[in-house]
């Protein structure tokens, strides 16, 4: 007889041992998503499944680094071997380095950024095609606002950011039977990736004091809506976790 679990849709977080990962497969384990987490920290992600197994919900924590194509494919290996169906994806894996002025930066370094903020989504998205479910699934691309704006000292990441924000609108052009895409930029969260950026003291954003960063579970629940009611009018675009429209169609109260 079932219990249940295996009988709800399935999302998969990447980058989800900690900070706005972590936070959005809780939100999406509440809302009754059984969940795929995938980090390179398995200790992180064996804990945070403890957590949400109590609620009743499956919980997958695959190791996987999306800059290396081996750990991908054998991640996804385990995936095939659950007989998961993917109705989620949230490509969450990124990193904010190198920071620095943009001609004293190594091109290793930016290669490494765009290994993991760029291709290694391209990874995720390729290796996910053969376990979409049915009908059209959410892909929700965790952006940020300096795939718009340049910051002093970011070009790297900012450049991947931006490249990224192509991704999800070609995403919308190429795959609209497939798929709903999402560029979805959190604003400040209170994640280590903001004691990184806070420690460096380049640009305005690293003066920005802690207590007026977002906890990680606003921007979540923002996620957690769109995977719930999938507007179609932001099909392909960017947004902001700060938008005073969107944060009400969420739910939640304007900053």
């Amino acid at each position: 007889m079932s219990d249940g679990k295996n009988d709800k849709p399935w999302a998969l977080v990447t980058g989800a041992s900690q900070g706005l990962g972590a936070a959005i497969a809780r939100r999406l384990a509440a809302d009754g998503y059984n969940v795929v987490t995938m980090a390179r920290n398995q200790g992180n992600l064996d804990a945070l499944a403890s957590d949400i197994e109590q609620q009743g919900i499956r919980c997958l924590p695959i190791a996987c680094d999306f800059s290396d194509p081996a750990s991908v494919s054998q991640a996804f290996a385990r995936l095939a071997e659950e007989k998961v169906s993917i109705d989620v994806l949230v490509n969450n894996a990124g990193m904010i380095g190198p920071i620095g002025p943009l001609l004293e930066t190594a091109p290793e370094e930016w290669e490494a950024t765009f290994n993991l903020n760029l291709f290694g989504v391209m990874r995720c998205l390729r290796a996910s095609v053969p376990f979409f479910s049915e009908g059209r699934i959410v892909i929700v691309n965790i952006s940020s606002g300096a795939s718009q704006n340049a910051m002093e000292g970011w070009s790297a990441y900012c450049a991947s950011k931006a490249a990224l924000a192509m991704v999800t609108k070609s995403l919308a052009k190429e795959l609209s039977d497939k798929c709903l895409s999402y560029g979805f930029q959190p604003g400040l969260v209170d994640t280590d990736m903001q004691v990184i950026i806070r420690q460096s003291g380049v640009n305005p954003v690293s003066k920005v004091p802690k207590e007026k960063l977002l906890p990680p579970e606003d921007p979540a629940a923002i996620v957690g809506w769109l995977c719930r009611e999938r507007p179609e009018d932001l099909h392909g675009t960017e947004f902001r976790a700060d938008n005073a429209e969107i944060r009400q169609r969420a739910g939640l109260a304007a900053l």
